[in-house]
C-alpha cells in the first residue's frame, strides 16, 4: 500500500475535544499501519510542523457539532455517533501527512480503497486544511440543520483565521499555500463523504426513519419490546446492518452474556418502578381523601377533590 508523506503533528489537535467526544470521533486511531515513508524536504514555510499550531480549529468544530446534534432533527444517539466518527476520520486523514509514524487508513477500513494524496513537493498549511475539511464534512453530515445553524457553520469557517491569528499568520501563509490547503481539505472531506453514503446510515432522518414505521419487533423472552412511559417505536431497528469501520460485522465482537442479563434486569426494574410510581401519582391526583395529612385535607363536606377543582 502506498503511504502518505509525513510531516510533524501533535496530539494537541484533539486533546481539547473532550473525553466522550474523542472516543466517538477518533475512529481514526482504531487501526495503525506501518510507518510512512519520510517526506522530501520542502521550503521553509512548508517544513513548519503541525505541532507548531494550536488545537483551536479542531475543538471549535467539534464544539459546534455537539450543538448541532442537539438542535438538528433526527440526530438520535446512533446518528450523532456516526456523524462525529466521520468528522474525526476527516480530521485525521486531512492532517495525517504531518503525523510522524502514522499512515492513512485507506485500504484498512472496510471498502475504503483510496483517498486523495498530499504531494510531497507542495506545501500545505495544516490549520487551513483541517478547517476546510471539517467545514465541508459538517455541512454534509448536518445537511438537515436549520438555516440559522447552517449560517453558523459558514461563519465559523470564515472567522477561524481571525480567531486564531497566531495559527494563520499572513506573514508565513501565502495565498497559494492557503488555496492549495483549502482545496486539499475539501477534496478529502468529499472523498470520505462519498464513502459514507454507502454505509447504510446515510439520511437516517429520512428514508430510514420512514422505514421503521413498518418494522415489527420480534417477540419472545429476551427480545426488545416497547417500554414506558412513552411506549415509543423502535429507534432505527436496522442500524446494526450498517457497514462498520473496522470489523466485518457486529457478531465479530459480541457482548458478554452477563451484560445482556444486567441490561435486561435493569430495564425490567426501571419499567416496574416507573409503572408503580405512575400508579401512585395517579391515585393521589384522583382523590385526596379524609385520611390525608392535615395540610392536604379537603374542606368539610367534600370527600374527594380532582386536580382541576
Amino acid at each position: 500500500m502506498k503511504h502518505r508523506p509525513r510531516l510533524a503533528w501533535r496530539w494537541s489537535w484533539l486533546e481539547g475535544i473532550g473525553c466522550r467526544t474523542w472516543r466517538l470521533a477518533s475512529v481514526a486511531l482504531l487501526l495503525l499501519g506501518p510507518q510512512a515513508a519520510p517526506a522530501q524536504a520542502p521550503s521553509a514555510s512548508a517544513a513548519k510542523p503541525a505541532s507548531a499550531y494550536s488545537a483551536g480549529v479542531a475543538t471549535d468544530w467539534f464544539s459546534l457539532a455537539l450543538q448541532l446534534t442537539q438542535q438538528t432533527p433526527g440526530f438520535s444517539a446512533p446518528v450523532a455517533a456516526r456523524a462525529l466518527a466521520y468528522m474525526g476520520l476527516a480530521l485525521y486523514e486531512s492532517v495525517v501527512p504531518g503525523m510522524p509514524g502514522y499512515t492513512s487508513l485507506a485500504g484498512q477500513l472496510n471498502e475504503l480503497d483510496s483517498l486523495p494524496w498530499a504531494q510531497p513537493d507542495e506545501a500545505l498549511h495544516w490549520p487551513t486544511v483541517a478547517n476546510a475539511a471539517l467545514a465541508t464534512m459538517t455541512r454534509m453530515m448536518y445537511s438537515s440543520a436549520s438555516a440559522e445553524n447552517k449560517a453558523r457553520i459558514d461563519l465559523l469557517e470564515r472567522t477561524m483565521a481571525l480567531k486564531y491569528s497566531q495559527d494563520f499568520d499572513p506573514a508565513t501563509l501565502s495565498a497559494e499555500i492557503s488555496n492549495r490547503s483549502e482545496t486539499f481539505g475539501k477534496l478529502m472531506a468529499m472523498a470520505l463523504m462519498t464513502w459514507a453514503r454507502t454505509d447504510g446510515g446515510h439520511e437516517a432522518w429520512g428514508p430510514l426513519r420512514r422505514d421503521q414505521q413498518n418494522y415489527v419487533p420480534p417477540s419472545g423472552a429476551g427480545q426488545w419490546s416497547v417500554t414506558p412511559p412513552g411506549f415509543a417505536r423502535a429507534l432505527l431497528p436496522r442500524w446494526g446492518n450498517n457497514r462498520l469501520f473496522a470489523l466485518k460485522n457486529a457478531q465479530d465482537c459480541p457482548a458478554p452474556a452477563r451484560i445482556h442479563r444486567l441490561l435486561f434486569s435493569k430495564t425490567r426494574r426501571r419499567s416496574t418502578a416507573s409503572a408503580r410510581t405512575r400508579r401512585r401519582s395517579s391515585a393521589r391526583s384522583r382523590c385526596i381523601g379524609p385520611t390525608t395529612r392535615a395540610r392536604h385535607r379537603p374542606p368539610p363536606g367534600i370527600g374527594c377533590l380532582s386536580p382541576t377543582t
